[in-house]
């Protein structure tokens, strides 16, 4: 998740868009893929519905914030959801 955040704000600072940007839909999109596979092997319901409820938020404020900027990575990302 720090990756993630911190490839968000170097893409946001540079003066290339396009520079960071695979990276940050690559370690979002495995960060909650690694969510949701975590939330199917968890047998307590509060904690599964949690970790669904993370990873739906972050894929909603990447494609939201992120989605125009790549049609492939914004399939992906919607390929996950939960």
């Amino acid at each position: 998740a720090k990756l993630t955040n911190h490839l968000a704000r170097m893409h946001l600072d540079a003066d290339d868009k396009s520079r960071y940007l695979d990276r940050l839909f690559e370690s979002g999109y495995y960060l909650n893929e690694c969510r949701i596979l975590q939330a199917q092997r968890t047998s307590a319901s509060d904690a599964r519905n949690q970790l669904l409820d993370v990873a739906r938020k972050h894929i909603r404020q990447l494609l939201t914030t992120f989605g125009q900027s790549s049609v492939e990575w914004s399939e992906k990302l919607e390929s996950l959801q939960p």
